[in-house]
């Protein structure tokens, strides 16, 4: 390995941990608001998940992957193998608008309310209206 005595123009840099290697990680337990609606939505989610395969539906599944006649069953909506491009479309969709909201949920709110009862002329800067 060529240090710095070798070549003086190439420069070793040794790397040291900052924490140590050997340390444990204890997990602790946490309570509170935010704590108990995660717990009430994974329970609510997985209830979901594992509920609708027995729920039934005209005779049949509530959701069903018919992979013998190649069609999706989504409670009365049917699906076939040509309408993979408005699933994809809705699935893009719907992870942008996830990026609006987790960034500026305040101004995202804001708009709305102000859209909703026709006063998004009078503002010119979120939180400070302009007088005529």
């Amino acid at each position: 390995m060529p240090n710095a005595k070798t070549n003086p123009r190439r420069r070793v840099i040794e790397i040291k941990p900052i924490v140590d290697p050997d340390a444990k990680v204890y997990p602790r337990s946490i309570n509170g608001y935010f704590q108990r609606w995660r717990w009430a939505f994974i329970w609510l989610t997985q209830l979901v998940f594992y509920g609708l395969c027995w729920l039934p539906w005209n005779g049949r599944q509530a959701v069903l992957f018919d992979l013998d006649t190649r069609r999706f069953y989504l409670f009365d909506l049917v699906l076939w193998p040509q309408d993979a491009i408005y699933l994809a479309i809705l699935l893009a969709l719907s992870a942008l608008a996830l990026f609006p909201v987790h960034r500026c949920r305040r101004a995202l709110v804001v708009r709305l309310y102000l859209s909703a009862n026709g006063l998004h002329r009078d503002v010119s800067v979120v939180g400070k209206t302009r007088r005529r």
